[in-house]
């Protein structure tokens, strides 16, 4: 059995490496909890057993980010075969983030955890998310405003209830259990800090004044466990765990607990080997309990993002990615991961541009240099390069933009990959095209947009693929507002902004990527042996 986890937020594109039948399981992202004592809802859950993909093919998906502070809503996630969001089954799952609204869509669908509410009053924990066992489980409550512990978060689907805490002697509540863990117990009397949940289960209420709320636990095959709720003066309610745990509530002025991160669990019948997909704001991540210790660590860093024209030029592209490797990289089964996903750079003018960000593992072990923006007029991004790893291969450099009236914009540069640099994107020219985005991975990643054929004309959009994203196209010049093609995930650069009119802002460029990928015990290159018999 193979398993594939996608994790953390933001778009992009999976591929798989065998023809066959898979089921995908997703989960949204938590909502966060709230100074006014409310706990954060649990994210929604959807499978759909059985669907069929091909080798090669690229699979649209959406990870939706989570609530950070004041009872944000949770983005929802999803995977489907149609490039968009799903509207059937037939068509992949969609899964909720904690608070929202959307309908959730698959064969298997189980809610979150909904906070109590009404008029109970604060300190509340978060909610657990909803899991293949269940909906998830509601998070424990003080029974007043002025009780002095917090309440335990809910456990994911199948799990229990957070605990209530107690009105006087600062008892807090413990958090609920997870399908398959403990929840976090209560904080001592007076001040004492709530503890973490176990796998998908609720952290414990911190209690008196100052005791913070226990952080829900992670369980990337069940569903997240709520964050503790906080009643006083400490750091705040604790976090909702991995996947769509709700954010813990405080009744004070400190910091209630962000929601939990969304993922996509894809199994089917097979030999690939484990992988690990990271992207976004995630700096954590689990590490599979069923890793060898070993895997192959590969990073590609963000795109740089294009420029936008003036009156008498065109601007340039941003350059793409670099791609870094390490072919065996040391990982502890069942930790974390300290991860740095390189942004995007935003596309704008020359001053509000954005470098694309470096992706790293553990900050020097292995580094993939984000794409750079032009520095300025018609001058093109340079392509990532510099970083640290066994195999480094750089990113396509944008194209240049064109010195005159109404002129196109260059394209973005194609992000390194596994098999080669970028290419770089093409030249914008005074008359008739934009630059053509460059493709990413030497080729055999995603396609660069295609050339804006007219003046007046938005630049296109590169396309994604876990190779390599593909720049995005220059735009047309000559009236505003038409900017440059967004490059693609991961790390695509920005196409320029045709000439004309600062309005023709340059495009963005994509966020980078991590991909962790098993190495079985029987392969490990310290396993293995030569014979040499005479």
């Amino acid at each position: 059995m193979t398993t594939e986890y996608i994790v953390g937020n933001g778009a992009g594109s999976w591929t798989p490496r065998s023809t066959v039948t898979v089921k995908v399981e997703c989960w949204g992202a938590g909502q966060a909890g709230n100074s006014n004592g409310d706990g954060g809802a649990g994210a929604g859950y959807a499978a759909k057993n059985s669907l069929s993909v091909t080798a090669g093919t690229t699979y649209a998906f959406s990870l939706g980010a989570p609530g950070v502070t004041s009872l944000a809503v949770g983005g929802d996630t999803w995977l489907s075969n149609t490039g968009v969001a799903p509207t059937t089954s037939s068509q992949g799952a969609l899964a909720n983030g904690g608070g929202s609204a959307t309908t959730r869509i698959g064969d298997t669908t189980n809610a979150g955890g909904t906070p109590q509410g009404g008029s109970v009053e604060g300190n509340e924990g978060g909610s657990g998310a909803g899991g293949p066992h269940g909906a998830g489980n509601f998070g424990g409550i003080s029974p007043t405003s002025t009780a002095d512990g917090g309440g335990g978060g809910g456990g994911n689907g199948g799990g229990t209830a957070g605990s209530n805490s107690t009105t006087g002697g600062n008892i807090a509540g413990a958090g609920g259990n997870g399908y398959n863990g403990t929840g976090g117990t209560a904080g001592a009397p007076t001040s004492g800090n709530g503890g973490t949940g176990g796998p998908g289960a609720g952290g414990g209420g911190g209690a008196g004044t100052a005791g913070n709320g226990g952080a829900g636990g992670d369980d990337y095959d069940n569903g997240g466990g709520g964050g503790g709720g906080c009643a006083g003066s400490g750091t705040g309610g604790g976090n909702g765990g991995t996947p769509g745990g709700g954010g813990g509530g405080i009744f004070a002025s400190a910091s209630a607990g962000a929601g939990g991160w969304s993922l996509i669990k894809i199994t089917y019948a097979g030999s690939d080997p484990d992988r690990l997909i990271v992207l976004g704001s995630i700096t954590l991540p689990q590490i599979p309990a069923t890793y060898s210790g070993l895997a192959k660590a590969e990073c590609w860093g963000g795109g740089g993002g294009g420029i936008s024209g003036a009156a008498s030029r065109s601007g340039g592209g941003g350059g793409g990615g670099e791609y870094a490797a390490n072919p065996a990289l040391s990982v502890t089964p069942g930790g974390t991961l300290t991860v740095a996903v390189g942004a995007g750079g935003a596309g704008g003018t020359t001053s509000t541009a954005a470098n694309g960000g470096n992706t790293t593992i553990s900050s020097t072990v292995v580094i993939a240099v984000g794409g750079k923006k032009p520095t300025g007029n018609s001058t093109a991004g340079a392509g990532g390069t510099g970083g640290t790893g066994t195999t480094l291969n750089n990113g396509g450099a944008g194209g240049t933009g064109a010195a005159a009236a109404g002129d196109f914009g260059g394209g973005g540069g194609g992000a390194g990959g596994k098999d080669g640099a970028g290419v770089a994107g093409s030249n914008g020219t005074t008359t008739t095209t934009s630059g053509a985005g460059g493709a990413g991975d030497n080729g055999s990643g995603g396609a660069g947009g295609a050339t804006a054929g007219a003046t007046n004309t938005a630049g296109n959009n590169g396309t994604a693929n876990m190779l390599g994203g593909g720049g995005g196209s220059g735009s047309g010049g000559s009236s505003s507002a038409k900017v440059g093609g967004a490059g693609a995930y991961p790390g695509g650069g920005g196409g320029g902004g045709g000439g004309g009119a600062t309005t023709n802002t340059g495009g963005a460029g994509a966020g980078g990527q991590i991909v962790l990928t098993d190495i079985p015990s029987s392969f490990s290159p310290a396993g293995n042996c030569m014979f040499v018999l005479p």
